[in-house]
């Protein structure tokens, strides 16, 4: 007699395989919860910071004609 001829042993085996997959399945879905707002997380961080290890330096730049107009512009408001 063979393990598969008997009933009771092949549902044992059935539930044991089913209940394994289960807890796998929920073991992803818990731990892909909690690496979400790690993602989000790293996104809040400043440009400045993300590029820290750079070799270039980042600057911005107004062009002085455009900082002129600027400053005339404000001096009118006040």
């Amino acid at each position: 007699m063979a393990w598969y001829d008997d009933p009771v042993i092949v549902t044992a085996v059935a539930v044991v395989i089913i209940f394994a997959i289960g807890l796998v399945i929920y073991a992803m879905t818990r731990l892909g919860k909690k690496r979400e707002p790690k993602k989000t997380q790293k996104t809040s961080i400043d440009s400045s910071q993300e590029y820290a290890s750079s070799p270039f330096r980042i600057t911005k730049s107004v062009p002085s004609t455009t900082a002129t107009s600027a400053k005339d512009e404000l001096r009118m408001l006040d």
